[in-house]
């Protein structure tokens, strides 16, 4: 079975006894209080959501045409941004008469082709021409591009097709347009779509808000390597993006010509978070604002005078918490109202989103499940249980750092090796667990390694870990 997002994505990790970690935690959170969260009725879950708002694609005649390493980047991305050698040149930029090409290769992340002038789009053929009288570049005349953020791993981005951006000096050389649109155009893939929540939002949605937000809808979407339940899914975002169908050009011979196009997608961070940037939240702000009213959420921030609503992301295969009634009970007792989501519910999209922002605070063990805090309302809170092996950085990573930029609360709990199950499986003084807690790059491999052979057990809350998780608390939320 596959794992959950972010830098754990797509391994299997272990079963996690958490009872130290909720009854530290929760207890801390009793704070919360100050929150006043809004509680709404048990029958939010019972509701599916529905958004009468039809993705059209355009249609396309056919005219018998036949047609890495999560880990290694969380450490090395952010410094190669910072260390980008200012003698290079990796963005070229050609403007000549009314034609205009600037590629960017800059970011370790993407690849992004902005071009103005006479651009035909050739469906089911992987090009792009831009016609202009005089060469755009005495050294090239032709660039490629797989338009699709994630460019640092080589796995994902096998799967992507390569497009070719061609310039021609006589538009002879090509067919004329059998479509032209007086808009501009956004050219992505959609190939590496799994239903992986984190990956959706950080290399598309967001991506895609980013690219077309200034247009106010007046677009349209060109869509490459084209998956169908991708698109159905996110009818609600793609419509209000772009208020025109949508343009697949895997199928068909059309050749559709803009005036002006942007190959490929900037994916700035986990969920949309600016590592060289972390104080520019601005577009996160608007990003979340753009989410609810496209779902419709109700709730846009914490109220004031409400008893506390948790929700907690339960799971059952990987990273599981095995005593969950005494969680459940434990939240109970200290003063929450307590509502469960697990793998199932958390796959009925939008109806997720509402239960999300019906809560004041989204606790889970990391993994994808973690982004559906883009639905809490604001000044809500994020509560992230890290597996034991001096992971932290792998869960602040992908899901402490974007909280601040959302308008977001964050508290984080790590798990100790008497809290994991693989107390039970391995001797303490056992060499794996003894690498482990160094917490370099084989170790998170070894990690790992050992998802599927671990048994479950439950934990004691100790004094101890009960004060250092108020002290957490109290110096995140500045409570006294």
């Amino acid at each position: 079975m596959k794992g959950g997002g972010g830098l754990l994505g797509r391994y299997d990790t272990q079963k996690f006894g958490c009872g130290v970690m909720v009854k530290c935690l929760l207890f801390a959170m009793v704070v919360l209080s100050v929150l006043n969260p809004a509680v709404l009725p048990s029958s939010i879950f019972q509701s599916k959501w529905t958004i009468n708002q039809p993705v059209s694609i355009e249609e396309e005649p056919n005219f018998g045409v036949s047609n890495s390493d999560h880990t290694k980047l969380a450490l090395r991305l952010l410094a190669k941004t910072k260390s980008q050698n200012e003698d290079e040149t990796p963005t070229t930029e050609i403007i000549l008469n009314k034609s205009k090409l600037i590629y960017n290769s800059a970011n370790p992340r993407y690849n992004i082709c902005s071009i103005e002038g006479d651009i035909r789009i050739v469906s089911n053929a992987s090009t792009i021409f831009i016609v202009s009288p005089t060469p755009l570049n005495p050294n090239t005349t032709t660039w490629k591009i797989k338009p699709y953020p994630r460019k640092w791993e080589s796995y994902c981005m096998s799967s992507i097709t390569e497009m070719t951006i061609q310039q021609l000096t006589d538009a002879n050389q090509t067919r004329s347009c059998d479509v032209n649109h007086d808009l501009p155009a956004v050219v992505f893939s959609t190939a590496r779509f799994t239903g992986n929540l984190f990956h959706d939002y950080t290399d598309m949605i967001y991506p895609l808000f980013l690219a077309t937000q200034r247009y106010n809808g007046e677009v349209k979407l060109v869509v490459e390597d084209y998956v169908s339940k991708c698109i159905e899914k996110y009818q609600p975002y793609l419509t209000r993006l772009s208020h025109y169908p949508i343009i697949n050009i895997d199928t068909g011979s059309r050749v559709h010509c803009f005036s002006s196009a942007q190959v490929g997608l900037e994916n700035p961070g986990p969920l949309g978070y600016k590592f060289e940037n972390p104080q520019n939240d601005q577009a996160m702000q608007q990003f979340r604002r753009f989410i609810r009213e496209s779902l419709y959420l109700e709730r846009s921030e914490v109220e004031k005078g409400k008893k506390p609503r948790l929700l907690v992301l339960i799971r059952k295969n990987t990273r599981l918490i095995i005593n969950e009634d005494d969680v459940m009970n434990l939240a109970k007792d200290v003063g929450f109202e307590v509502v469960t989501a697990d793998e199932e519910t958390t796959k009925d999209f939008p109806g997720i989103a509402h239960i999300v922002n019906s809560c004041d605070v989204l606790m889970g063990i990391h993994g994808a499940g973690l982004a559906n805090m883009l639905y809490l309302p604001a000044n809500g809170t994020v509560l992230q249980i890290t597996p034991f092996g001096n992971l932290k950085w792998v869960g602040r990573f992908d899901y402490g750092d974007p909280p601040r930029g959302f308008g977001f609360r964050y508290v984080e709990y790590e798990i100790t090796l008497d809290e994991s199950t693989l107390i039970e499986k391995y001797p303490r003084d056992h060499p794996w667990l003894r690498v482990r807690r160094k917490g370099n790059f084989a170790n998170y491999i070894m990690f790992k390694v050992l998802a599927s052979w671990v048994g479950i057990s439950q934990c004691m809350a100790s004094e101890r870990t009960f004060v250092a998780a108020v002290i957490l608390f109290v110096a995140v939320f500045g409570f006294a």
